[in-house]
């Protein structure tokens, strides 16, 4: 086997596989760091709060456990749109994600039956 042929395997091995690994991962929300997350928050004042922690964790555990159930129903662009949000400080936060995809899907209602007057 050519060393060209051999390449263009692995290009097209490294291509599908990404491929594949994205379509299991749309099945369930993403993966945050939410350890990472809640430390982050129960130390914003620059004194760790053990309270802060906790609820932040049972938060998000809530967050996630109401997205699972919903998220093969939300369309692509809201989701991927709203990963970003929830993402763009940080490892990540499914309460932030959760409040993103309410406003967008509320948003989205809104749009549809507006009217501008004049």
């Amino acid at each position: 086997m050519s060393a060209k042929v051999l390449l263009c395997l692995v290009w097209l091995c490294l291509l599908a596989g990404p491929s594949e690994a994205r379509q299991a991962d749309e099945q369930l929300p993403p993966r945050f760091d939410v350890e990472r997350h809640c430390r982050s928050v129960a130390n914003v004042t620059g004194t760790y709060s053990a309270m802060i922690d906790r609820s932040c964790f049972e938060m998000e555990q809530t967050a996630y456990n109401a997205l699972k159930s919903i998220w093969t129903s939300l369309a692509a662009p809201t989701r991927r749109y709203c990963t970003q949000v929830a993402t763009v400080t940080g490892p990540g936060s499914y309460s932030i994600l959760g409040s993103c995809i309410n406003m967008e899907e509320a948003a989205s209602r809104d749009n549809d039956v507006r009217k501008f007057d004049y």
